[in-house]
């Protein structure tokens, strides 16, 4: 679209912002990446400008009665996927919901209160475990305990058509596997004791291409091979270490991407493991643990690390969302959001205990469950509302120098171009050499309105053609002396999006001091 020109002095400079990326904490904030912000929230970059992440809406209205947070939320799809239903665990009880109208269907009662739940479907049954009741089977609508007299375990996967187990009391390195293709029979030896003189226990297990991966606390091992006996033409489990340093909080913080699983872990912040594997050996070479949140370890070191066992993580859209209690709370009320696509983090705080994605209508939906509260969301990423509540986003940039750090600027003018998709509003706080309240910081509202005109609507001189993608602010006029600056964008109005692509600032050089 056309823009103004305006005459520039010879001596007036100017610098574009027009890229932005990842939060780091880590490093001083002068000294970061120019793309990247010192802190934000609430935000999403995959685009290379600023958004907000989207809003959530409710799916039950009531509270669910009776419960102080969803321990398990999981897909449930039979025969052959043409039945869905989308199951969570409660208080005492496994239920179902309509994802439509909100609607409960009780499954299962008696279940121990409150207990952190995993669960999967195998040979068309539900089957989920906690740690403390016997492992349960749900076929279609029929609760029962799983068959074959299991031993209890709270975590469990499903790899080369054997369901695995682990995290018994009793036995907590000790890793069960069922008969093969059969979930309800399980043999008295079938077990590996995985290295138990460790020090640690088993934590989680994921499957990563042709290999089960076995977490324990602050190590890692790989199970490969295709059978537990001699079969000819198939080569035998073995069991490796994989990582000496590194291991999972708890099953919950395991996600997969790609040909990598990513966790969280007690000393080493969130981690990315994985590598290739070939039809007949695990290239170990290739498979080995490297650190993720190195720029975010200010905000890890600040979780409530006594409450690691309730992390729970998703990969959906793109992104690694691990949600965790922040600071002296009880329940998850942070995410640590990694974008693959950017290459950075970001946070947000939506109030989820734990995720599943969930198919309707041909369309797969994100959903979380609350931690404190019996409600079940949906995560809706074009709607800037939780639940009817304003979201609260904010991105703060580095403090620039602009490539002359003993001068001071004299801060003169500038222009902010922000998306035109939508109507909405954006704060924009300069802030001068760190908060210095000299001079004192004045705030700036910008605003992306769609005005555009029709055919035979016109106003000559005052409307303009077409739909313009962009909307470019007026200049907004400053008289700031500083070293440093840094700029805040925010939006906290419900249903606003925020939108900045760029940010320009004309400035003039002072002589250096």
């Amino acid at each position: 679209m056309p823009r103004s020109r305006t005459k520039i002095k010879s001596d007036l400079r100017k610098y574009t912002l027009s890229s932005f990326s990842g939060l780091n904490n880590h490093d001083k904030s002068t000294e970061i990446d120019n793309d990247q912000a010192q802190d934000l929230s609430n935000v999403i970059l995959t685009r290379d400008f600023i958004e907000k992440r989207g809003g959530y809406t409710e799916l039950n209205s009531t509270a669910i009665p009776g419960s102080t947070g969803i321990y398990g939320l999981f897909p449930y799809y039979y025969n052959n996927g043409a039945q869905r239903k989308l199951l969570f665990i409660s208080h005492t009880t496994c239920q179902q919901m309509d994802t439509g109208t909100g609607a409960l269907t009780s499954i299962t009662t008696g279940l121990t209160t409150n207990l952190r739940t995993y669960g999967l479907t195998f040979k068309d049954l539900f089957i989920f475990v906690n740690g403390t009741d016997n492992p349960q089977k749900i076929d279609e609508s029929t609760p029962n305990d799983l068959g074959g007299s299991p031993p209890v375990t709270k975590y469990l996967a499903l790899h080369k058509n054997y369901l695995f187990l682990a995290g018994n009391s009793t036995y907590p390195s000790r890793l069960y596997y069922s008969n093969l293709d059969d979930p309800e029979t399980w043999g008295a030896n079938d077990f590996f004791d995985v290295n138990p003189d460790d020090g640690s226990v088993i934590t989680g297990l994921k499957v990563i291409l042709d290999a089960l991966i076995v977490q324990k606390e602050y190590y890692t091992y790989l199970l490969y091979g295709d059978t537990p006996t001699f079969t000819e033409g198939l080569t035998l489990w073995r069991i490796k270490q994989a990582s000496t340093s590194t291991g999972a909080v708890n099953q919950g913080s395991m996600a997969i991407y790609g040909k990598n699983v990513l966790y969280l872990s007690r000393d080493e912040g969130i981690q990315v493991f994985g590598g290739g594997v070939t039809s007949d050996e695990v290239e170990f070479d290739s498979m080995t643990s490297t650190l993720l949140s190195k720029n975010v370890t200010p905000t890890i070191d600040g979780l409530n690390e006594s409450r690691y066992e309730q992390a729970e993580a998703i990969v959906w859209d793109y992104k690694y969302i691990l949600s965790v209690p922040n600071g002296s709370s009880t329940v998850n009320n942070l995410q640590l959001v990694y974008d693959f696509r950017k290459g950075g983090w970001t946070l947000w705080n939506l109030p989820a205990n734990n995720f599943t994605r969930f198919r309707s209508s041909g369309v797969d939906f994100l959903f979380f469950g609350d931690p404190a509260l019996g409600k079940i969301y949906r995560y809706t990423p074009t709607t800037y509302s939780d639940n009817g509540t304003a979201i609260s986003a904010y991105y703060q940039t580095k403090d620039f120098d602009l490539k002359q750090r003993a001068n001071n600027k004299i801060f003169r003018k500038f222009y902010v171009t922000l998306d035109k998709s939508a109507d909405y509003t954006v704060t924009l706080t300069p802030e001068f050499d760190f908060g210095d309240t000299t001079p004192a910081e004045a705030t700036y509202s910008i605003g992306s309105v769609m005005s555009d005109s029709l055919w035979g609507t016109m106003t000559w001189g005052t409307d303009k053609w077409g739909a313009a993608t962009t909307s470019s602010s007026p200049k907004n006029i400053m008289n700031d002396r500083a070293k440093f600056v840094n700029y805040k964008f925010s939006n906290s109005t419900l249903s606003e999006n925020i939108g900045v692509l760029d940010i320009t600032q004309f400035y003039r050089l002072r002589g250096a001091r």
